[in-house]
């Protein structure tokens, strides 16, 4: 179990320069979605799979965390039962910062976990962490392009 911290900030470069970073490929689904509880499975890369629950506390960018490693087969069993579904492709910028591409839906959001840089990188448009409509969980709700 641990803490996780995040802040989340509407993307504003060319994310075609995200091109030279390394990157996974995610598919992710929602098998229980409430407003202060979620669980998901997640695959990267159809390499490895997670199934992760998270908590809401007190303090908005803070959740409870619980992330197990699962073997592909079963992911995929239970991802096929997931109406609510995103897919992205995340790029690392550091250890800490990355940029979510989604596919489905015209966005890019960058994620910072833990605490923030003293200077945030200069493609960090508006903060959004305080928007539910940016949670990954909602974002599997949003009507998808060319739909």
């Amino acid at each position: 179990i641990m803490i996780e911290k995040e802040r989340k900030y509407i993307f504003k470069g060319d994310v075609d320069r995200l091109s030279c970073l390394p990157k996974q490929n995610i598919i992710q689904g929602y098998f229980i979605l409430t407003d202060d509880f979620e669980a998901r499975v997640r695959i990267y890369d159809d390499k490895e799979a997670y199934i992760t629950t998270k908590t809401q506390t007190d303090i908005v960018d803070e959740r409870i965390e619980l992330e197990q490693s699962v073997s592909l087969i079963f992911a995929k069993s239970i991802l096929e039962h997931c109406t609510k579904r995103i897919s992205k492709t995340r790029y690392y910028y550091t250890d800490l910062i990355t940029v979510d591409v989604f596919h489905e839906i015209d966005l890019q959001l960058v994620e910072i976990e833990g605490e923030l840089p003293e200077t945030l990188p200069i493609f960090c448009g508006e903060d959004v962490t305080d928007k539910s409509l940016y949670k990954n969980k909602n974002l599997a709700r949003w009507k998808r392009k060319n739909n």
